[in-house]
Order: structure tokens, then C-alpha cells, then sequence
């Protein structure tokens, strides 16, 4: 003999588990975003976002570790800002924070190889990771940089002439 109320009852069931497994599923999808915007944002410079300090040490052991199986080229350029205490003192830091962020626009231009990386080392110090990059190229990057910057044409008062 068929038992309807014993149908209906595991039918329920049944429909309650899928619920459960869909809010289950759709709430490991919300967690599984909001670590990958975690991870995003614990590698970039909130100011410039460029890559930062971390993301940079990080990419650098790589590349580092690849240089030396293939016998290559590893170039870093180091990108100090001249005077830029005297920007913030003369100026403001939002001023400081503006130069900032332009100059991180032209490093992150500059980077055009998919390897290439540009972070935010520092307060005013920047590096630029350029793999399978020999002297002649690393000169011409910085060459390249420094054209970019000074057409940016910040201003800096206290700069001595």
C-alpha cells in the first residue's frame, strides 16, 4: 500500500535540501569573489595602483628564479622622485599624491611587455621589473620614462636651480 503523507513528506525534504544547496553554493560564490578581491587588493598600491612593496618582491623572486634557468636577461630600474618632501611641504600632500599618481600613469605606460611590471616600492620610490630586458633596453626604458615625466611638467618651487 502507497503512503501519500510519507510521499509528500520526503518530497519536501527533498525540495528544502535543493534550496539549502543553492543558498550553500550561491553563498561560496560570494565568498570566493570577495577573496579574489582580497588577494587583488593586498597587491595593489591603493594611491597609484600600481602593484605594490609585495606583489613586486613577489614577481621579482620569479622572474629571478627564470633568469637563472635560462640564462638571461633581468633588468630592475629604480624610480626615485628628486625633491619630493619639498612638494609636499610647499605644496600640500594632496598635491604629492597627485605627482604620485602621474607618475605611476607613465611607468604603468611604459610597461607594455605583459611581464613587465611597474609598483610602488616606497613613499616616493618605484621599480620597474623588466624581464628578458639587457642594458641597451633598460636604458631606453628609463630614457623613455624620463621624456614622459618631464612633459608631465610638475611643478616644484622649491627645487634648486
Amino acid at each position: 500500500m502507497f503512503c501519500w503523507e510519507g510521499y509528500r513528506s520526503r518530497q519536501r525534504v527533498v525540495v528544502e535540501l535543493g534550496e539549502s544547496l543553492e543558498r550553500i553554493v550561491q553563498q561560496h560564490q560570494a565568498l570566493q569573489e570577495a577573496n579574489d578581491t582580497l588577494v587583488r587588493l593586498s597587491q595593489i598600491d591603493a594611491l597609484t595602483g600600481l602593484a605594490n612593496h609585495r606583489s613586486f618582491d613577489q614577481q621579482y623572486s620569479l622572474e629571478y628564479a627564470r633568469y637563472l634557468r635560462a640564462d638571461g636577461a633581468l633588468s630592475v630600474l629604480v624610480v626615485d622622485i628628486d625633491y619630493f618632501k619639498s612638494i609636499n611641504n610647499h605644496y600640500d600632500h594632496v598635491v604629492g599624491d597627485g605627482y604620485l599618481q602621474e607618475i605611476a600613469s607613465v611607468l604603468k605606460a611604459e610597461m607594455s611587455r605583459l611581464n613587465d611590471l611597474a609598483a610602488r616600492y616606497g613613499g616616493k620610490e618605484f621599480v620597474c621589473n623588466l624581464p628578458d630586458t639587457d642594458l641597451l633596453g633598460v636604458l631606453k626604458v628609463a630614457e623613455q620614462i624620463l621624456e614622459a615625466v618631464i612633459v608631465l611638467n610638475l611643478d616644484n618651487a622649491d627645487v634648486p636651480t
